[in-house]
């Protein structure tokens, strides 16, 4: 019976338990002053156009009114943009997002236009463009309100049906907020906004504000793009140069002694020993 494992776990462990706490880095809001347009094709038939917006970050105050915000301009048959869209012939397919990571938040639309009526993308960013106008004009309707916080609240519950999401859920809430039961209040976030909130956060972090815009568009058609490239991605091939961190290398220090090798009934107590304390210092007993 060997047991070798066990005195190279232990130093890790303590090591990891010695080990000074990191601050968390205050997290920042990003905007862009100015539309960023870039394009690239694909082996597509249909253009597509996609408007990104810039926004918070994940578990943010606004990140709620936000959502709420994209549900009722984009989401579903009675939404603006698909009345003024889709419905209207203008395009196949449309909608709204506004996806979240930890670090940051984005506004998205994005729509495919219909061959019938052209398939220039130009088109498609000014009724995008104007749908953002008339929502401005027409504000939050008190049943655009209910439906959002019923369908958020009922995508919730369907989530948490499965074994895979309540496990996902509890990861992220864990990760984020260092605190896994956390979506009844996740989802008293979403009852308490009201449509001020709705309309203050369009204000902010939508209206006036710099997008990103990206035209996909089929190979060899690059006429249908909505605007000519003003943004150059960076050149992946030619990283920056960081600076050298000098951080000092943390010694190893262990009081086993492995020039001898226990053996019979000591080498199989000390084993266990070896095991037991491993389990304590993982499950901080």
């Amino acid at each position: 019976m060997k047991c070798k494992h066990y005195p190279g776990l232990i130093n890790i462990l303590v090591v990891y338990n010695q080990a000074q706490a990191v601050s968390p880095i205050p997290k920042s809001l990003t905007s862009l002053t100015e539309n960023r347009y870039y394009s690239f094709s694909d082996n597509v038939s249909l253009p597509l156009l996609y408007i990104s917006y810039p926004t918070v970050y994940g578990m943010h105050e606004d990140e709620a009114a936000l959502d709420v915000f994209s549900n009722v301009i984009g989401n579903g048959p009675t939404s603006l943009l698909y009345k003024n869209l889709v419905k209207s012939g203008v395009a196949v397919q449309a909608g709204a997002s506004h996806p979240c990571k930890e670090l940051a938040c984005q506004m998205s639309f994005f729509a495919l236009p219909n061959p019938q009526q052209g398939m220039a993308l130009a088109k498609i960013e000014q009724v995008i463009n104007d749908t953002l106008l008339e929502f401005e004009a027409r504000g939050v309707n008190d049943d655009d309100l209910l439906k959002t916080k019923v369908s958020i609240e009922t995508d919730t519950i369907y989530g948490l049906q499965s074994v895979s999401g309540k496990v996902s859920t509890l990861a992220h809430y864990e990760t984020v907020l260092g605190n896994a039961d956390y979506t009844s209040q996740q989802v008293g976030r979403y009852k308490k906004v009201t449509k001020a909130d709705v309309m203050r956060v369009y204000q902010k972090y939508i209206k006036g504000k710099g997008a990103a815009i990206l035209s996909i568009y089929p190979n060899g058609q690059k006429q249908y793009i909505a605007k000519v490239d003003n943004f150059t991605l960076p050149d992946v091939n030619t990283p920056p140069q960081l600076a050298q961190l000098h951080t000092p290398i943390m010694k190893n220090v262990s009081t086993f002694d492995r020039s001898s090798t226990p053996t019979g009934q000591t080498h199989r107590w000390k084993c266990q020993l070896y095991g037991v304390a491993a389990f304590k210092m993982v499950y901080k007993l």
